[in-house]
């Protein structure tokens, strides 16, 4: 191998340990939100141990992730667009 692909095999390789350090944050991020929402869920249910229960906090967190979801794309596309 020559100098040029050693640099180009170098990036490659930092670029990919990048994306995965990234990744990993985020999933501890999402486990840490879960771990609060199901607090948040169980003060209020007080007990999650039936299966409709759980379904129910199921349920509760995708629809607040899909109304997360749209309303940061309509920002980001928002911000976008006034560049």
């Amino acid at each position: 191998m020559n100098k040029k692909e050693l640099n180009k095999l170098r990036i490659a390789f930092v670029e990919k340990m990048t994306i995965l350090v990234i990744s990993a944050f985020g999933l501890v991020a999402a486990l840490a939100w879960d771990e609060a929402l199901k607090g948040i869920f169980k003060y209020f249910i007080k007990d999650m141990t039936d299966l409709g229960q759980k379904i129910s906090y199921a349920i509760t967190i995708t629809v607040l992730a899909v109304v997360a979801s749209i309303l940061l794309s309509k920002l980001f596309l928002r911000n976008s667009d006034q560049k």
